[in-house]
């Protein structure tokens, strides 16, 4: 009889822990969800108060303060060039990284990318109909 109530109480402790770290990664989503608003109510504040002759320095400040308030390594901004259903050229225009890491934006490699020739075809397919690609570079396909 004892040994029984152990077990319940054991799966009992099982279930509070279970339930109290679902808990913990809901409220860990809810915080990040307010920062990505956040940082998107500052995106439209800037772009809203600035003018058409500030816009190129308001994108930097804006993802500057996305990349910062998300605590991702860097943010691309490309500017297509050529948008076809079997063609994406793609350049690199804007890059925001985090202090210590190497920018890439004056690089050649990220000027005019073919992107079927390179490999990513599947990433046309998102970027074709104005979709955006965004996540963790670890969980990206190789």
């Amino acid at each position: 009889m004892i040994q029984a109530q152990l077990k319940v109480i054991l799966v009992n402790m099982n279930t509070a822990v279970s339930a109290a770290e679902a808990l913990s990664h809901e409220a860990q989503a809810l915080a990040r969800r307010d920062t990505i608003l956040s940082a998107l109510t500052y995106a439209a504040d800037v772009f809203l108060r600035g003018s058409l002759a500030t816009w190129q320095e308001n994108v930097l400040q804006v993802i500057r303060q996305l990349g910062g308030k998300l605590g991702t390594s860097r943010i691309f901004l490309c500017k297509h060039s050529e948008v076809t259903n079997e063609h994406v050229i793609t350049a690199l225009r804007y890059e925001w990284v985090r202090q210590g890491d190497v920018t890439r934006i004056d690089v050649p490699q990220m000027q005019n990318i073919h992107l079927q020739q390179q490999g990513f075809g599947r990433w046309a397919g998102v970027l074709y109909p104005g979709e955006i690609l965004y996540g963790k570079r670890e969980d990206f396909p190789e």
